[in-house]
């Protein structure tokens, strides 16, 4: 049973890469700005690669990273 003194706890995964994290990140910040009983909440952040085997120095930027590897999943997927 929870105490009038006991926190609950929300534990977040994210990859700072992601831009999709970043807006859940922001959206989970303002909900907690207006939350009445935000004192009663601890979060813990959390890194995650959502991508753990991408290469840096490739000379493409973060939108021909992600096209070129959805194309490559389509490829794969369909043979």
């Amino acid at each position: 049973m929870k105490t009038a003194n006991q926190k609950i706890k929300v534990d977040i995964w994210s990859d700072i890469a992601c831009p999709f994290c970043y807006l859940v990140k922001r959206n989970f910040e303002t909900a907690m700005k207006y939350f009445p009983n935000r004192d009663q909440i601890e979060v813990e952040w959390h890194s995650f690669q959502l991508v753990p085997d991408a290469k840096s120095g490739t000379g493409l930027n973060a939108d021909d990273a992600l096209a070129a590897q959805a194309i490559v999943k389509v490829f794969y997927s369909s043979v």
